[in-house]
């Protein structure tokens, strides 16, 4: 209390904390006879300054210099008011105060729905706060809106010449101005109509070392982004360079020009555009180069909102090289959303990870259709010998690529990207059926004898264990889980024998490892069914009964493996009278796996090297006799899904010896 009234006093007064009595110039700015002052004749204290600066915003002045004292200006967020010019000076570096920035929104500078600001610096000046602090879970609570500048529908604004470090979420954040202090917990129907921000200068800022993004846009209207640098963005998703990402349907992303930027090093990515909007997207990027970091440039909208987002987006003498992904990543993008456009574009060494093709189009949303609307003009490629061009993967059945065109020169060689799309089948609807069996339609391996107990690689989502058991014959297992931070805690293990019936083993909790016995009453398929979502379980049978694995039908069929040993082995059924048959690996973005389908002889009949996204193995045979094939996975970089298409059923095993027949 004493300090507040101190600091009161010395403002009233004018006397500034080094003691200097700037009374005359106060009053001159209250009665508008003054229009430039210096911060600190407000006063200033070098462990934490935030009232004297806030003092200093809120005077009215119209030009307010922040001045060098000879130490940093440490502070807790700021207010800025608006209609006013605010001047770092040479070598001013503004600190986020250690130990502050509690609130999971408390951004260093904030501005809501303000006209006239402008933030700029002389050489050297800096603003920053401290990443590192906010990601520890022990000192803070987890959050991704600890922005260094954020601007809530806000007009007329320049930021320039500065360099900003470290925020805990954006460098940058330009949002629309519902998004203010008393409405922050509505939901947006509650909100009202958002006004975005608009006539927005951003010039010659370095954005380095950010948590989210070096820059967010979230709604814009006449944007500049001109001369910046966005670099090393590492800690929470996207973790992009720069974000167009409009959070709801009616905000805007309209003539936004970013150019001459360099974009380095981000771990997400150089540029996301996420827009999923009903109003016309204009965005134009020209002349920026993306180095290193995961994807170059991802069009790709953030959920399945069936917006129409119509449009254009423009990228123009754009270089993109040293990406880890690809270049050039198009996802979810139905054609019938806005237009793409790559125009003199090169792409040099993009897709440094195992088996990633410079431009990739990926599907994995509900909504199927025809994915697309993409032109490719003057573009010129680089490529990593061995490597294909484009590639189309895709999750959803009966999606495809169309209306992809244009020309891209590889390697020296023009390739007409339409063709190409048509040569790949990219431009053909597939659905295929998951294969399934009743586990009562399925009998003992032929094979007599005692059976070695035997285990399973670590699996993730749902899965069932299919246990062939004989009457009075104890079985019993043992289950690992390892937590991933998920939802799904403990989960019940229950088994489900002949007819249907339905006994509880117990429950199993994150991290434990367990061993369960039951002992059957009558012959046949016991079946065991887990959903532990993203966390990880391994099973491992303890007794010699015959088991297999099923993928789940709730999932789609597929069986999801985490980094499973290199060369893992596994057997399937060809059944009576298939002559013809399918089964599908599929590494996820950015994992790759090697993939073989062998015959019952052990001989690989098709092999699939380093591809992410689904993969597809069509093979054939003489023979329509029941057979035991082999698919053996290697090299997986984390997760791998399985599953086997109709007419197979989807029942596998880690030795033939253990994989339970179907009864035809």
């Amino acid at each position: 209390m004493l300090k507040q009234w101190l600091f009161a006093a010395l403002v009233a007064g004018g006397i500034s904390a080094t003691g200097a009595d700037y009374s005359k110039e106060l009053a001159e700015i209250k009665a508008g006879q003054r229009t430039e002052a210096r911060a600190s004749w407000w006063g200033f204290d070098k462990t934490n300054a935030t009232q004297y600066l806030q003092a200093a915003l809120d005077s009215g002045v119209k030009k307010l210099i922040i001045d060098q004292t000879g130490s940093d200006w440490i502070i807790d967020p700021v207010i800025l008011p608006g209609d006013q010019e605010i001047v770092l000076e040479k070598n001013v570096r503004i600190i986020a105060r250690r130990g502050g920035f509690k609130g999971i929104r408390d951004s260093l500078m904030s501005a809501y729905g303000r006209k006239n600001i402008v933030i700029r610096g002389e050489d050297g000046a800096v603003i920053e706060m401290h990443k590192a602090d906010y990601q520890d879970k022990k000192q803070y609570k987890p959050s991704e809106w600890r922005h260094a500048i954020a601007l809530w529908g806000c007009e007329n604004v320049v930021i320039r010449d500065l360099t900003i470090k470290s925020s805990g979420g954006d460098g940058i954040y330009l949002g629309a101005n519902w998004y203010n202090i008393r409405e922050l917990n509505a939901p947006p129907t509650q909100r009202g109509l958002s006004r975005p921000g608009r006539n927005i200068l951003i010039e010659n800022v370095i954005c380095d070392d950010h948590h989210r993004q070096g820059i967010s846009v979230i709604s814009a209207s006449n944007l500049r982004i001109r001369r910046c640098v966005l670099k090393n963005t590492r800690g929470t998703a996207p973790a992009a360079g720069i974000d167009f990402e409009p959070n709801v349907a009616n905000e805007i992303i309209q003539d936004c020009i970013m150019e001459d930027c360099r974009v380095e090093n981000n771990s997400g990515g150089g540029i996301l555009v996420a827009t999923e909007i009903n109003t016309p997207v204009d965005l134009k990027i020209r002349r920026c180069e993306i180095i290193g970091g995961s994807r170059g440039i991802s069009c790709t909208p953030p959920t399945d909102r069936r917006r129409t987002n119509p449009g254009k987006v423009e990228v123009t003498d754009c270089k993109f090289r040293d990406n880890t992904n690809s270049g050039i990543v198009v996802g979810n993008h139905l054609a019938k959303f806005y237009r793409i456009t790559f125009r003199n574009c090169h792409l040099a060494n993009s897709g440094t990870a195992r088996g990633i093709t410079p431009v990739s189009f990926t599907y994995d949303r509900p909504t199927a259709g025809m994915a697309g609307n993409v032109h490719f003009e003057n573009v010129t490629v680089k490529t990593i010998p061995g490597r294909d061009l484009i590639a189309f993967k895709n999750w959803t059945p009966n999606t495809y690529l169309g209306d992809v065109t244009g020309q891209i020169t590889a390697d020296g060689k023009v390739i007409d990207v339409a063709a190409y799309i048509r040569e790949q089948g990219f431009d053909i609807p597939h659905e295929y059926r998951t294969g399934s069996i009743e586990p009562a339609q399925l009998t003992a391996p032929p094979q007599p004898g005692k059976r070695r107990p035997s285990g399973l690689p670590l699996i993730r989502q749902a899965f069932n264990i299919l246990i062939w058991g004989e009457a009075g014959k104890p079985v019993s297992f043992e289950l690992a889980y390892r937590d991933m931070r998920q939802r799904v805690r403990d989960v019940p293990v229950t088994v489900t024998g002949p007819q249907n019936v339905k006994f509880e083993l117990g429950r199993i909790e994150p991290g434990a490892r367990n061993k369960f016995t039951f002992t059957p009453n009558a012959a046949g398929v016991y079946r065991l069914r887990l959903d532990i979502a993203f966390n990880m379980m391994s099973f491992r049978m303890l007794t010699s009964q015959a088991w297999s694995v099923m993928g789940e039908a709730s999932k789609k069929g597929y069986v999801n493996f985490f980094k499973p040993r290199n060369n893992t082995r596994l057997y399937f059924e060809v059944p009576d009278g298939v002559k013809e048959f399918q089964v599908e690996v599929t590494g996820y973005p950015g994992e790759t796996v090697t993939a073989a389908v062998a015959g019952p002889d052990g001989k690989v009949q098709a092999i699939k090297k380093d591809f992410d996204g689904p993969q597809f193995f069509t093979l054939k045979r003489d023979t329509a006799n029941r057979e035991i094939w082999s698919v053996t996975l290697k090299d997986v970089v984390e997760d791998v899904q399985l599953r086997f298409i109709e007419p197979l059923n989807s029942v596998f095993a880690v030795t033939p010896g253990n994989l339970l027949r179907s009864g035809k």
